[in-house]
């Protein structure tokens, strides 16, 4: 017998991995509810109130200004090394380019464990090559401008 949840504040609420075929939805508040892994094969969400509760889309808002902070930080970083003499310091360069290294990937790796806990696992496994690629990318680009810059300064 299908359930039915019609004209109900559901907020919140977990029916994940539960069998709701063919139950109604409809005029309900299923704001925040959690879904995942459930079967939902002929059910009705006629009119439902849905999305993400206020509360969250301010989580997601701060976070997203956290993540941008640490990107912008990281550029500032990056730029501080070329600016101020790493051509210079190149016998440093590798202390600098696994300082860069290290948070290129930490930011990265945060930036992918902020979409994974958001529900976007699709491409988890591409994109953490990805995040690695960029970070040993960035430490080869520090090693490349510390080398110009110390033969052009030397």
């Amino acid at each position: 017998m299908p359930q039915d949840f019609s004209h109900q504040n559901l907020r919140g609420r977990s029916f994940k991995g539960q069998d709701l075929a063919e139950a109604n939805f409809s005029y309900a508040d299923i704001r925040s509810c959690d879904f995942r892994k459930t079967n939902l094969r002929q059910t009705k969400f006629i009119g439902a109130k849905a999305g993400v509760q206020k509360r969250w889309r301010i989580v997601q808002l701060i976070a997203a200004l956290v993540l941008l902070v640490m990107s912008g930080l990281t550029c500032i970083f990056a730029g501080i090394l070329v600016s101020f003499g790493y051509g210079s310091l190149y016998y440093l360069s590798s202390d600098f380019s696994i300082i860069a290294v290290i948070i290129t990937f930490t930011m990265l790796l945060l930036t992918q464990i902020t979409i994974i806990r958001q529900g976007f696992t699709a491409l988890t496994f591409s994109t953490i090559a990805i995040v690695i690629a960029i970070a040993v990318g960035v430490g080869l680009v520090t090693d490349i401008i510390g080398l110009i810059l110390s033969t052009v300064k030397g």
